[in-house]
């Protein structure tokens, strides 16, 4: 792949920051949280959102960022209510995950290296989804983890 993979991490709060700080390690990224980029951001392969599900209008505020960013996958790092990630499917028709947080939100930059970040695709075609993968657990490096089955990630 001779382009870098670009991320978005939309809310840059206890979860988004610790996200983008991972993954800017490995990607182009951009942070977004109460003021949009000045210029264009060009093609984006994954939109991570990371705000609050209690902010006024989340599906609608999701789809407007969708509309904006127009990312391959959009990846919903909120705690959500049940319905929440096809809501935001149905009304963009864009292809959409749940990934849910694990881990206490003081220490989210420790917890997100250390855990397997799942997540969960709203359908096949999400699911399938051309995504860009890394190691972001603090040993990348060790086989003995791998071999075990314990390899962290793909936060896409």
């Amino acid at each position: 792949m001779t382009e870098q993979n670009k991320v978005v991490v939309v809310g840059l709060g206890e979860v988004g920051k610790p996200l983008l700080a991972l993954l800017s390690k490995h990607y182009e990224t951009v942070g977004v949280d109460l003021v949009l980029p000045e210029h264009p951001v060009g093609k984006v392969d994954v939109l991570h959102v990371c705000y609050p599900f209690e902010i006024k209008d989340f599906v609608g505020e999701t789809a407007r960022y969708i509309e904006l960013f127009k990312p391959a996958l959009t990846v919903i790092n909120s705690t959500v209510a049940i319905g929440t990630t096809r809501a935001v499917a149905e009304r963009t028709g864009a292809k959409l995950a749940h990934s849910p947080v694990r881990g206490k939100h003081v220490r989210m930059l420790e917890e997100l290296s250390n855990y397997v970040k799942f997540i969960g695709p709203i359908d096949a075609a999400s699911g399938k989804t051309k995504k860009p993968k890394a190691d972001l657990s603090e040993d990348s490096s060790s086989k003995k983890k791998k071999k075990k089955g314990l390899a962290k990630l793909n936060p896409f």
